[in-house]
């Protein structure tokens, strides 16, 4: 994420220059992007204790409107349908005081699909007579309209001077979004760095989720996605 980051700050200061009459006309002042791409989900798990956490590929889709409000300064909005979720796989070993040794190995799968839109103002600039950039930074408001989870817990354990001894896999599954799981509503800070060619973009999305969306009062999940998205323009 960090490495993110820094790309993300290098291509704003890009942005700023001024790089000829050419590069500077702004072309339309309303344009549409209609995307397609790939998620890779995490979460914050606990308050950043996430050493388990894999991550969670997932399809997204939708659309970008952008309108330039001012010069090359554009406001941006749209709506996609993104699936995101959380993947979780866990080994732990305890020994007791008699030397047995139980062993627990727990795989999470949890699939959220998502309505989203996003609210971004940014910077598009053309840096020839085809080809632009653009970064844009913002919120985004979420509803989880569907998703299902899936644990299993296989157990062990291995007495002392004695052989392993396994215990039957465990498996629980339910829907995602039901009162006793995660909440329906998400929101959070999003921004993007984007290429454009004659009709077609790519855009590279980072997603850091504000909301705490699990109901277990235990535990703190907050949703966090990057996003690489092919496109064409209208």
């Amino acid at each position: 994420m960090k490495t993110f980051f820094k790309i993300f700050s290098i291509f704003c200061l890009l942005g700023c220059f001024q790089f000829s009459a050419d590069a500077q006309t702004v072309k339309k002042k309303l344009t549409a992007d209609l995307h397609a791409g790939l998620n890779f989900a995490e979460m914050d798990v606990n308050n950043g204790q996430n050493e388990d956490n894999k991550l969670k590929l997932g399809a997204v889709v939708g659309v970008n409107i952008n309108y330039k409000i001012y010069g090359n300064i554009q406001l941006q909005t749209g709506f996609y349908v993104s699936k995101k979720g959380l993947k979780q796989e866990a080994h732990s070993e305890t020994t007791t005081a008699l030397k047995d040794v139980y062993i627990l190995d727990t795989v999470r799968t949890t699939v959220a699909n998502y309505i989203q839109i996003p609210l971004a103002i940014g910077y598009e600039v053309y840096l020839t007579r085809n080809f632009a950039f653009n970064v844009n930074m913002g919120l985004y408001g979420a509803y989880g309209f569907k998703g299902t989870y899936e644990n299993k817990y296989s157990k062990a354990t291995i007495p002392y001077g004695g052989n392993i001894i396994y215990e039957p896999l465990q498996v629980g599954s339910g829907e995602t979004f039901d009162l006793n799981k995660w909440k329906r509503l998400d929101y959070g800070l999003i921004g993007s760095i984007g290429f454009i060619y004659d009709i077609y973009t790519i855009n590279l999305n980072y997603e850091r989720g504000l909301n705490n969306i699990t109901r277990e009062s235990w535990s703190t999940l907050k949703n966090r996605n990057i996003s690489i998205l092919l496109g064409l323009r209208f």
